[in-house]
């Protein structure tokens, strides 16, 4: 089920598991590419505690094709430039 899936995962992360709710949205997105907030809280887990950047954009962008007018949409579109301009200056 997509929203019990869904659902653990924020569970887990609010737990302190990031770990664990990455296991989860990752195997909702297994099941469920199209799955947004999926791919929302992948970006986040990935970015903000598990130190990789790269995968946190990979499904940040993910998220902004799917989601564009989502309520987060904004806040990730600039985080997303950000990260790009600073890949460009490197």
């Amino acid at each position: 089920n997509t929203d019990a899936r869904l659902n653990t995962g924020v569970i887990l992360l609010q737990q302190g598991d990031p770990q664990g709710a990455l296991r989860e949205f990752e195997t909702l997105l297994q099941h469920d590419a199209a799955q947004a907030e999926a791919h929302l809280y992948a970006g986040v887990i990935l970015g903000q505690h598990l130190d990789d950047e790269s995968g946190a954009l990979r499904h940040w962008k993910r998220f902004l094709e799917l989601a564009p007018s989502h309520p987060e949409a904004a806040k990730i579109r600039a985080v997303v430039a950000r990260a790009d301009a600073a890949r460009d200056t490197r």
